[in-house]
């Protein structure tokens, strides 16, 4: 999947919960905002992590936009 397409799949799923595969790694969270060349997942615990686009090679949607606390997850 190329870039942009990567980062228009994101836009749309902003506040979804997703997998995003990215050089050996996976991680799930909610897609929390979108910068130029970064992707900001907010993970367990309220922790944030930000992920160069152009490293992610997948996403897998897990759930949908969530509007209430992430506490549980």
């Amino acid at each position: 999947m190329s870039t942009g397409n990567i980062r228009s799949l994101l836009e749309q799923l902003t506040g979804d919960l997703v997998t995003v595969i990215f050089e050996d790694e996976e991680r799930t969270g909610r897609v929390a905002a979108i910068t130029d060349d970064l992707l900001v997942l907010s993970v367990r615990n309220r922790d944030v992590l930000w992920v160069d686009i152009n490293d992610i090679t997948a996403v897998r949607v897990v759930g949908e936009r969530y509007h209430g606390n992430d506490d549980d997850e």
